[in-house]
């Protein structure tokens, strides 16, 4: 597979859940938002090509754990993601599908386990943050 076909299925195998895209910029209305993944180089390269809008929402908050130089749920990613967006765990709702990855966040972040977008709304709205 060459490089660009490559890229191509990558940037096609994650696609963006329109329900959660639309509370992350209901969030960022008013709020500073970022993402954390456990995704590598490659993969940064075709989300950030084939979604540009993860790029305007997210800014330069696009925490990428290969750059963080570790992989959640290990709590030195959590440390340099938050240090590199200037922010104290308290400021944070940390948002993961993990058990293990909010378990190691819930030192210090607030956290909710994702399971869909109607629960993750009803905790948006709990937090006055939508």
């Amino acid at each position: 597979m060459s490089h660009d076909d490559f890229r191509s299925a990558m940037a096609y195998a994650f696609e963006p859940d329109a329900a959660v895209f639309d509370l992350v910029h209901r969030v960022a209305a008013n709020h500073d938002v970022a993402m954390l993944t456990n995704n590598w180089q490659a993969v940064e390269e075709t989300l950030v090509a084939g979604h540009p809008e993860l790029a305007r929402i997210f800014d330069c908050h696009l925490y990428f754990t290969w750059r963080l130089r570790g992989r959640k749920p290990d709590s030195v990613v959590f440390e340099r993601a938050l240090c590199s967006w200037d922010k104290e765990p308290g400021q944070v709702l940390f948002i993961d599908d993990s058990e293990k990855n909010i378990a190691a966040a819930a030192n210090g972040l607030h956290t909710h386990h994702f399971t869909g977008p109607e629960a993750l709304e009803r905790e948006l709205q709990s937090q006055g943050l939508i």
